[in-house]
């Protein structure tokens, strides 16, 4: 089992590896709002071990 490692804080001048975007027009923009809403949900996850053992979960859009 690998050792628990806590996560290296993100600076503000760092770009993240995660970038979500949303459709504006005909084509899509960087949303700092939904990327920054999406890694705090993630953080939370990992901070309350959350496990999603003997659990179904869908994940769409993600091929």
């Amino acid at each position: 089992r690998p050792l628990k490692i806590e996560p290296t804080a993100f600076s503000s001048d760092k770009t993240h590896l995660l970038l979500l975007k949303r459709r504006f027009g005909s084509s899509w923009v960087y949303s700092s709002k939904l990327t920054t809403f999406y890694l705090d949900v993630l953080t939370e996850i990992r901070s309350t071990s959350t496990t999603f053992e003997h659990k179904n979960a869908l994940a769409t859009g993600v091929g």
